[in-house]
């Protein structure tokens, strides 16, 4: 998925890939001292929240792409509708700031 790691996971994944002198580095560091909110990750992640919060089937339904038309066809045959890049980029951005918000306020 795309969720950031908190203090007690950053450690503990540092520690078990022998990385622990990337503890000091700036953001490494904002998260050890919880400066920085907690944030989602983009790609499939994204997406599948999003699937989650709007019951959808499909990641066709929340995540544009190109759909040649048999595909196109075929699901809108079992009731999804496929979305195209016009329609869901401005969907997603919608949708992802009200995440944001909520897990932020």
């Amino acid at each position: 998925m795309g969720i950031r790691v908190d203090k007690e996971a950053i450690i503990n994944q540092a520690i078990l890939s022998s990385n622990e002198d990337k503890l000091n580095l700036e953001y490494q560091q904002k998260i050890i001292n919880e400066e920085v909110p907690f944030t989602l990750g983009g790609g499939i992640g994204q997406s599948r929240l999003c699937m989650f919060f709007l019951n959808k089937l499909h990641v066709g339904e929340v995540q544009s792409s190109y759909w040649d038309e048999s595909t196109r066809e075929f699901f809108l045959s079992k009731g999804i509708t496929l979305l195209q890049n016009y329609i869901c980029l401005f969907f997603m951005f919608l949708l992802f700031n009200y995440i944001l918000y909520y897990f932020i306020y």
